[in-house]
């Protein structure tokens, strides 16, 4: 039972907590949960987090679209990486992630560190991506420094208190059972840099971005729109880093009225 906060309607699901399913691709093991009908979306959870922590989002898609939530290798119930991986090594995983299940004109949602990863994915013109969401990527204005995505995440609790709740024992989690990858994809996640690879993604992008978004801010936006071509941005002006899972139906709402534009082979 969610502990009742002074101003905040505690999230009370409509939909099972996600049912995970394991799959070995190259030989390493990644955990997945498939749930809903239609139009079909992969998203890729951040390794900082776990697919249940996306429990609220996967519920408000999950009524127009078949949702796939993926936590790859180094993260969650996933194996564990003797080596940290690249945003190379992950995009390649989830490449041929995508043949095993056989998708293909997918939408890829790509959150935060993930962002990083769906770009790259985007770069390999594969027939498998029909489109790309980024939320609130990494990487958009270049490399930034700790203390400046430190100072941004406490500027964000507050805008996202349900969220932090439910996020920080999966965080541990991750922590303490990836240790190794978790530090290393964070001091990954504050040094990447996707302005490169960004004007050769090849599928439609939709940007999705919190306005109050303190640690990749909104300016993240504005320069990855300009360089990627035909790039539609939709901008919550509530919404902190991790709007997407704090504001779903809001960003259910943004993705369907872009569907066409980011994949006009797939309409709803």
């Amino acid at each position: 039972m969610p502990v009742p906060i002074a101003g905040v309607q505690p999230y009370a699901p409509a939909v099972p907590k996600p049912s995970l399913q394991t799959i070995v691709v190259n030989d390493i093991a990644g955990c997945y949960s498939d749930q809903g009908r239609g139009p079909v979306v992969v998203l890729l959870a951040s390794p900082f987090a776990r697919v249940a922590l996306y429990r609220p989002l996967i519920e408000a898609l999950s009524a127009d679209f078949r949702v796939i939530a993926v936590e790859m290798p180094g993260c969650g119930c996933a194996a564990r990486l003797r080596q940290a991986w690249t945003f190379d090594a992950y995009a390649r995983w989830v490449e041929t992630f995508l043949e095993r299940l056989d998708l293909e004109n997918v939408l890829l949602i790509g959150h935060s560190y993930t962002g990083a990863v769906a770009i790259k994915l985007g770069t390999g013109a594969s027939p498998r991506i029909g489109g790309i969401v980024l939320a609130d990527t990494v990487g958009a204005t270049g490399p930034r420094s700790i203390l400046a995505v430190l100072v941004g995440c406490a500027m964000c609790v507050p805008l996202e208190i349900r969220f932090v709740l439910r996020g920080v024992p999966h965080l541990t989690y991750n922590l303490l059972r990836h240790s190794r990858n978790f530090l290393v994809q964070f001091w990954r996640a504050v040094r990447a840099d996707v302005r490169d690879d960004a004007p050769r993604v090849h599928a439609g992008v939709m940007l999705a971005w919190g306005a109050l978004d303190f640690v990749m801010p909104i300016s993240g936006a504005r320069r990855l729109e300009a360089l990627i071509p035909d790039a539609s941005t939709f901008v919550s002006q509530r919404g902190s880093h991790d709007w997407l899972i704090e504001r779903p139906e809001e960003f259910a709402r943004a993705l369907r009225m872009r569907l066409s534009t980011l994949n006009p082979t797939t309409i709803v």
